[in-house]
């Protein structure tokens, strides 16, 4: 009786943290009931741009999409970002739905849209996810110009 109890209580915390993520492969999107998001998988709309200082190429191209007949298309948080790391998939810890990456499936580097101003308005910092690590950072968009990074826009349902 305690295996069983064991087991069912193991089998239940899975059932609650296990990302609950769907590929549609004919829309080329990854939608995600625990987090109600869906994101896009389509090789020729995830892209690699800049963001500097004075704007954000990022924002304007997820802002910009019409895609599936959606106009509401963004930049996800960090924590959205986040959502969708899964370390038990290798080498690159996303969740396995996802097939594509940016730049020819070569970046696995992927803004959020989250910021951070640590030294005035001088020294902005945007946050993005290191998916070959499976790790957050932030790139110093006023000393370094911003880097190329992937950008992988979302929606909310």
């Amino acid at each position: 009786m305690k295996k069983m109890i064991i087991i069912f209580i193991l089998g239940a915390l899975n059932l609650t943290f296990a990302n609950e993520c769907q590929r549609d492969n004919n829309k080329e999107v990854v939608t995600c009931k625990d987090t109600k998001l869906m994101w896009i998988d389509k090789s020729d709309k995830l892209v690699s741009l800049k963001w500097n200082a004075k704007n954000s190429n990022a924002i304007e191209y997820c802002s910009n999409l019409e895609y599936l007949g959606f106009d509401d298309w963004r930049v996800p948080n960090i924590n959205e970002l986040i959502s969708i790391i899964d370390y038990s998939n290798t080498p690159k810890p996303i969740e396995k739905s996802f097939k594509h990456f940016a730049n020819n499936d070569t970046e696995d580097r992927f803004y959020s849209s989250t910021t951070a101003n640590t030294q005035g308005k001088k020294n902005i910092k945007v946050f993005f996810v290191e998916f070959q690590k499976g790790s957050t950072n932030r790139s110093d968009v006023e000393n370094n110009g911003g880097w190329e990074l992937g950008v992988r826009c979302v929606r909310s349902f």
